[in-house]
């Protein structure tokens, strides 16, 4: 979200649009890392194999840091670059928003993925 000094409307109305890209982004590609973490963290064996609280873990702590990482970013870094306090108003719920659609889409489609390949290491982190 790289951006130069906000002062008009337009402007923020492409940030914000931006901004949405990114999250949905964001949550694609923390998801994609948590299955690959989730590969990478190898079987127990043994009857009560366990290794699916690590997967677990992993993606619990995948799925805040992502949220807090963007909020961060956003709130800091890219709020920087606008002036305008309404302005600033309106791109922090567009902030609040995206939180919630990288929280959302992670938890989302994370559950359906799991769902769907129930047998392999990801769709081990449901128990």
């Amino acid at each position: 979200m790289k951006c130069g000094l906000i002062n008009t409307l337009p402007q923020l109305n492409n940030l914000i649009t931006t901004t949405y890209i990114f999250a949905v982004i964001t949550g694609v590609l923390i998801l994609l890392l948590a299955i690959l973490i989730a590969k990478l963290i190898p079987w127990k064996g043994g009857v009560p194999d366990r290794s699916y609280l690590k997967r677990r873990v992993w993606f619990i702590i995948l799925w805040f840091a992502s949220v807090a990482g963007f909020f961060l970013y956003s709130n800091f870094i890219v709020m920087e670059k606008i002036k305008n306090v309404a302005f600033q108003s309106k791109f922090m719920t567009c902030i609040v928003a995206s939180c919630i659609i990288i929280l959302v889409l992670y938890g989302l489609l994370g559950f359906v993925i799991m769902k769907i390949i129930r047998k392999s290491k990801f769709g081990s982190i449901l128990g």
